[in-house]
């Protein structure tokens, strides 16, 4: 029998047995790896399982490997070092000749992608001749040239006249009767089947009634026939729809229009945008040009076409911030003057030829306006100085301008020698004035009282008679008529319509509308005038209204400075009904700092505190 310290030992023995083998085991393999780091060829060993007979033939096909090099791949750990040595760079050898062959077969892919065709690899000893047949087909000569673009021709051709037609269509016979669809195709009901052709051309008639061809479309085509066009005209389509717009402008604003077509082009300054606040612009009656002014001392002019709006010309005056500038186009018969005037808060003005493009400017002194000691010494000021011109609007008809100055003044100034001729003065001062045919219309923001003066009457000297207004220097313009202002409060502008409408604009938001021929008081001292309508769709001071020009007297349009995005369009034919449509809540307006229709109002300009000139299409009227 064994004794327990026999069993002890022989437990103690195994088990450094156990350890010695682990310890050497662990050593053979850090031994290993140092080899492998030393020699990149030596493969780690692979315990993966040994692969299958099916994958050892696939590699064989595909990369040209052996099957004994795959099953060799680390199938004994415990081998001598020099046969894994030389078993690793056999497998090494047989990679990179494997490698170069996928290589060769991948250059012969691309020289083959290049050609434009796909080979299999089962045909590839069909490549030579398909590589000539390819080289072949690259020779076009300028008959296949010529050819080809005959068959453009005759394809577009047939589009025009309805489709491509398809031989094969010859061959198809198609049944009237088996699908209810069908059945409406027939021409009588003893018909059964039809031909392929003729069935296509059954489809397109149906479809054609039941889609027909647009008015507009029509219209257009006719238009382009007259003109002399062809069908074969490849930029047909990119031409510009000027004509069908225009067609359609011919129309006016409804009297039941609640809405308006209105859409928005480039920006008129978009070649060069103000650097400063716009505070006026200007269009030329005649040309499509516009003069935009700001507070950055810059007179911009723009060549308007809503799609370019290009830029022509620019001038800077450096001592003049730009509050107002129009364009004088004034002629006699004997003399015309083409140029811009051009205010501020300046005790002159300054004109700009667009002939000669030279800037002239004019003071006081220039003008000559007569003195009268006692005119304006009550206020303690001088009577007989224009200390701003940056309020004046012109009078085409006497080819004069009208200055709004201090103490009630206004005074008229000859645009062809830029001389002072007469000044009219009202009770209070004056807030606006406005010009329709041979009237001038004043508004005096004290009493709520609109003053109308007679410009081709003139009287030597004296008072303006019983109504109110006097002239103390020859020759006076007679005042013929005198309005009170119902419902009013503290007036800030005006606007005639040319059938005596008259807009006014307060400093609690409203716009009233009155009919100058519609009064309650036959008093020549002043006639009250019977509020027509009240618009109420802004909250702030009303900074300006205008009607549409050219007498179509059609819209009229209102903003405020004070608030953003005030600003609102008005149907004159409709009761004065706001348009609902526009402006939105995403119009770009910002702070609308001026803004007007262009001559024909094809266009409203819109300027406002960012230095841009936003431009608007009114669909309903010609261009410009």
């Amino acid at each position: 029998m064994i004794s327990f310290e026999n069993k002890k030992r022989i437990q103690d023995s195994s088990t450094t047995g156990n350890k010695n083998t682990k310890q050497d085991n662990g050593v053979a393999k850090k031994n290993e790896k140092k080899r492998s780091l030393r020699n990149p060829r030596t493969k780690k060993p692979n315990n993966k399982k040994l692969k299958s007979e099916q994958e050892s033939e696939l590699e064989k096909l595909v990369f040209g490997i052996t099957s004994s090099s795959s099953r060799n791949n680390g199938s004994n750990l415990h081998e001598d070092q020099q046969e894994q040595n030389s078993e690793s760079e056999r497998e090494w050898e047989g990679q990179e000749s494997s490698e170069d062959d996928v290589e060769e077969g991948q250059e012969k892919n691309e020289q083959i992608d290049d050609l434009g065709f796909i080979i299999d690899t089962v045909g590839a000893a069909e490549m030579p001749t398909t590589l000539t047949q390819g080289q072949n087909d690259e020779k076009i000569t300028e008959k296949n040239v010529s050819s080809k673009q005959k068959g453009k021709k005759e394809n577009k051709k047939a589009l025009s006249e309805g489709g491509v037609s398809d031989p094969s269509l010859s061959s198809v016979k198609v049944s009237l009767v088996d699908k209810n669809i069908t059945k409406k195709l027939r021409v009588s009901l003893e018909e059964q089947e039809i031909g392929g052709e003729e069935y296509e051309k059954r489809l397109r008639k149906q479809y054609t009634k039941i889609n027909p061809t647009p008015k507009w479309a029509l219209e257009a085509q006719d238009e382009h026939d007259q003109e002399g066009g062809h069908d074969d005209d490849e930029g047909l389509i990119f031409q510009s729809t000027r004509s069908i717009i225009d067609k359609r402008a011919q129309a006016k604003i409804g009297a039941g229009q609640t809405t308006i077509d209105i859409s928005r082009v480039k920006n008129a300054n978009y070649q060069s945008t103000s650097q400063a606040t716009i505070q006026q612009l200007d269009f030329h009656p005649t040309n499509n040009v516009l003069a935009v002014g700001g507070m950055d001392k810059t007179l911009r002019l723009f060549e308007v076409d809503g799609e370019q709006n290009k830029k022509l010309n620019s001038v800077y005056f450096k001592d003049l911030p730009i509050l107002n500038c129009l364009f004088n186009t004034s002629d006699d018969g004997k003399n015309s003057r083409s140029e811009i005037v051009l205010g501020g808060r300046r005790p002159y003005f300054y004109t700009f030829d667009l002939k000669s493009e030279k800037t002239c400017r004019f003071n006081n002194s220039n003008l000559m306006i007569k003195s009268n000691s006692s005119f304006g010494s009550h206020n303690g000021g001088d009577g007989n100085v224009i200390k701003t011109f940056e309020n004046f609007k012109l009078i085409p008809e006497n080819n004069e301008m009208a200055v709004i100055s201090s103490y009630g003044q206004i005074h008229l100034i000859d645009m062809f020698t830029k001389k002072w001729k007469s000044t009219i003065r009202m009770n209070g001062n004056v807030k606006d004035v406005a010009i329709s045919g041979n009237y001038l219309y004043g508004l005096s923001s004290v009493d709520s009282q609109l003053y109308q003066f007679d410009m081709r009457y003139s009287k030597d000297g004296g008072d303006g008679g019983d109504l109110g207004a006097m002239s103390f220097f020859p020759p006076t313009t007679t005042c013929v008529n005198k309005y009170k202002l119902k419902d009013t409060f503290k007036p800030t502008c005006i606007s005639v319509k040319s059938n005596n409408i008259l807009s006014v604009g307060d400093y609690s938001g409203f716009v009233n509308i009155y009919n100058l021929n519609d009064s309650n008081s036959t008093n020549t001292f002043a006639k009250e005038l019977n509020l027509l309508k009240s618009i109420n769709s802004l909250t702030t001071p009303i900074t300006n209204t205008a009607f549409t020009n050219n007498n179509s007297d059609d819209l009229l349009l209102i903003y405020s400075r004070v608030k953003k995005d005030q600003l609102k369009l008005v149907n004159a034919n409709n009761n004065y009904t706001v348009f609902s449509n526009w402006p939105t809540m995403k119009t770009p307006l910002g702070y609308v700092q001026t803004a007007k229709f262009s001559p024909n109002n094809g266009y409203l300009a819109v300027g406002n505190d960012k230095g841009h000139v936003l431009l608007y299409r009114l669909n309903a009227f010609s261009s410009y």
